[in-house]
């Protein structure tokens, strides 16, 4: 399944109405949202069992580990190729093996 959605809490109302949850999201993250934090933290709390992939343009040590403890499994640069994002989705998917 594809989607996208405009906002963390739109993201929400979309897994919400699933049937069944996605294995991953990726998660294009707009650091510029004061509240990103406080939403990914709720987005973690309410679907523990998803894998998140955060996507950025931030390359900052600090961000990957503030993500990292909320739960996220990966981290991708803005300009990742396709490769790189096949290579991370088999990864965390694998995690789940």
């Amino acid at each position: 399944m594809v989607s996208r959605s405009e906002s963390i809490e739109n993201g929400l109302t979309q897994l919400s109405s699933l049937n069944e949850l996605p294995k991953f999201c990726i998660v294009d993250l707009d650091f510029y949202n004061q509240n990103v934090l406080k939403q990914l933290q709720e987005l973690r709390i309410e679907y523990p069992t998803i894998k998140l992939i955060a996507h950025s343009d931030i390359d900052d040590e600090k961000v990957g580990k503030s993500l990292l403890d909320i739960g996220f499994s990966s981290y991708l640069l803005l300009g990742s190729d396709v490769d790189d994002f096949k290579r991370v989705i088999e990864t965390v998917i694998a995690m789940d093996s």
